[in-house]
């Protein structure tokens, strides 16, 4: 199945991610017409507020989340 209409939102160090995976293989972050409709449905009015601030969100992450039950330990 193809995936039609893929926008870049920005690029990621995958450095800052290893400590949560390391299966990463492409510094580029895509969001799909698909997910912003799942967004806007869900989560009213969320995307318009913080649609233009994702490109310095992906790239300045300071936070990462991982569900408790997979938690390691990141230094």
């Amino acid at each position: 199945m193809a995936v039609n209409n893929v926008h870049t939102v920005g690029k990621i160090d995958i450095d800052k991610y290893k400590c949560v995976t390391d299966g990463i293989k492409s510094s580029e972050v895509i969001i799909t017409d698909e997910r912003i409709q799942h967004i806007k449905d869900r989560h009213p009015n969320d995307y318009e507020k913080y649609c233009g601030y994702m490109r310095d969100i992906v790239s300045n992450l300071t936070t990462l989340l991982k569900p408790i039950n997979q938690i390691q330990h990141c230094y």
